[in-house]
């Protein structure tokens, strides 16, 4: 048994009650079983990642980027920094910055062109995009032309076009029955490029009435529905649809369910 101990161990050791004064109403105290019980916190689920300008938090940090580069585009520090460029280096400039404020999504669509899939663009430069949009609206306050303004602009907001369009054309019109549903799994889609380029391609197969495709954690999905008398059955259908979206970039796509409604 030790001989020292320290002056304060009782203080320590052994905290006081506290005073009657300061303890709340038996009346407002939770119960001993509920002070006792952990609360288990439910694991936040993960959303896809459009990064559009409708997304959650992408307007907020957007005007926050912009109002920081026009702060520091109106201050006196932003001219030691100034460089003397040429007219075409200048537009270069704001080419690249509308692109990039795009997250490539034109040369995206380029790609989906020439069948050779998804780039993965949006996964690196979406959470990039409210800094390059704010550092382009800030460069348009100087005596900006109308037509570089208009091309500008169309180019770094191409990817809310692009969904809007997918919105609102989804469904083909022919007179089918749409008595097969197949559900689609595409690891490697990852912008609203790569979604117009799914839904264009499913819906030119034969005896399909409509395509549906979204972005999801880790890749994207597309519900299909088509007519199976017309396709000769679910296994040439979903056949066709595999083959389908290999030509397009997409090889790595699996069927993950297929229902057949009478």
């Amino acid at each position: 048994m030790s001989l020292w101990a320290p002056p304060l161990a009782p203080l320590w050791r052994h905290s006081p009650p506290a005073p009657r004064a300061l303890r709340a109403p038996r009346a407002l105290r939770a119960p001993r079983a509920l002070r006792a019980r952990k609360v288990r916190r439910e694991p936040q689920t993960e959303t896809p990642a459009y990064y559009l300008l409708w997304s959650p938090g992408m307007c907020r940090r957007t005007a926050l980027c912009f109002l920081g580069a026009l702060a520091f585009r109106l201050s006196g520090f932003s001219a030691l920094l100034h460089l003397p460029m040429v007219k075409a280096a200048r537009h270069l400039y704001h080419a690249v910055l509308a692109l990039l404020g795009s997250a490539c999504c034109a040369l995206q669509l380029l790609l989906n062109a020439l069948g050779a899939g998804c780039g993965g663009f949006n996964k690196h430069l979406g959470p990039m995009r409210p800094l390059f949009l704010g550092l382009l609206l800030a460069s348009m306050t100087t005596r900006p032309k109308p037509f570089q303004v208009l091309l500008q602009l169309s180019i770094a907001f191409l990817p809310e076009m692009v969904q809007l369009r997918n919105l609102t054309v989804h469904r083909k019109t022919r007179k089918l029955k749409p008595t097969l549903e197949v559900e689609l799994v595409l690891p490697t889609m990852g912008c609203v490029a790569c979604i117009n380029q799914v839904n264009r391609t499913l819906r030119q197969l034969p005896a399909v009435v409509s395509s549906e495709a979204w972005l999801d954690v880790g890749g994207g999905r597309a519900k299909v529905r088509c007519d199976a008398d017309k396709a000769g059955g679910a296994a040439k259908a979903t056949q066709r649809m595999r083959e389908a979206m290999s030509k397009a970039g997409f090889e790595e796509c699996t069927v993950e369910s297929v229902r057949e409604k009478h």
